[in-house]
């Protein structure tokens, strides 16, 4: 008689393109903890790899060989990374699926703690803290990104957002933008996939977020304080290279990106949270033009005035 195995509470979700010594590091940091019986039977790793050049598969094979939690999926040609982002999602086996970037890294402890908190608060999204780490993932540039001390059950995207504005002048783009932050149900994503085809132009960069936040219907949400991945600074593999050129790309990216979410879940925002939301898009357009006519960034100077 033939056992059939359990579905996995969890999956971790890899897209993944030519990165082969930053998603070594990623796997070592997941597969470390994979030692308690209990984490074993309830997480899974899906990678799909974006016909990647590089010794991609060689490298997640050596992996593969003791550890049989990873599934691996290697597209026949380059998709483009949203549908790439749609793909693992779309071979993910849980009932949860926790999007994370192949460059970076899971903190001791992350695997259990997500884990507790899908047990105890059966939230339909998760957004968990990070720290933010040098390139070589050897220093801790910004640690508690969010700025809590406990974690934070949410019944309604209104106390979502309310919990936001007193974490407006906070890293807060990363957190509505971010990949290794974020885990959702599966069945989520699987009606809401649409937005991977509406959302899929250049200006368009978070697949993962448009599930969420494109869309009117009401979650429940829970905060994560502990910091639960290392977030690497300082490895940008796109847009512009001149400093002035990315940001003006960046944010009309972020402009597109926060008047979707405004104009989409009007009854969840606050007239407040609008305010802060103009104040920010403000500064920005002064940090461009400090940058252009002077060749001074001022992002330390609003970072000292407004981070809290």
């Amino acid at each position: 008689m033939k056992i059939q195995k359990q579905r996995p509470l969890l999956s971790i979700c890899i897209p993944t393109y030519n990165r082969t010594l930053y998603l070594q590091e990623c796997l070592k940091s997941i597969v470390s903890q994979l030692s308690l019986q209990y984490i074993i039977e309830n997480v899974e790793i899906v990678i799909s790899d974006n016909h990647s050049t590089d010794n991609t598969k060689q490298v997640v094979e050596s992996f593969m060989q003791k550890n049989t939690q990873i599934r691996y999926f290697c597209n026949e040609k380059n998709l483009g990374p949203v549908v790439n982002v749609k793909k693992v999602a779309e071979y993910a086996l849980g009932d949860y699926v926790w999007f994370f970037s192949d460059d970076d890294i899971h903190k001791k402890g992350s695997i259990a703690k997500i884990l507790s908190i899908i047990k105890l608060y059966i939230p339909d999204v998760i957004q968990t803290n990070m720290d933010l780490c040098s390139i070589d993932a050897k220093k801790i540039i910004d640690p508690n990104l969010l700025r809590v001390q406990k974690d934070t059950f949410l019944e309604t995207k209104k106390a979502y957002f309310t919990f936001l504005e007193d974490k407006f002048f906070l890293p807060l783009d990363w957190y509505l933008t971010s990949f290794s932050n974020t885990i959702i149900l599966r069945k989520l994503f699987q009606k809401n996939i649409k937005f991977f085809d509406q959302f899929n132009k250049s200006e368009h960069i978070f697949p993962h977020i448009a599930i969420i936040f494109y869309t009117n219907e009401n979650y429940k949400i829970c905060i994560v304080a502990q910091s639960v991945a290392l977030f690497r600074t300082g490895n940008r593999e796109f847009g512009p290279k001149s400093k002035v050129e990315f940001l003006k790309f960046w944010y009309r990216v972020l402009n597109i990106h926060y008047q979707t979410i405004l104009s989409v879940n009007r009854e969840y925002i606050s007239i407040k949270f609008r305010f802060l939301y103009l104040l920010k898009y403000c500064s920005r357009i002064f940090r461009i033009i400090f940058l252009r006519l002077f060749q001074v960034d001022i992002s330390d100077f609003l970072i000292k005035l407004f981070y809290r």
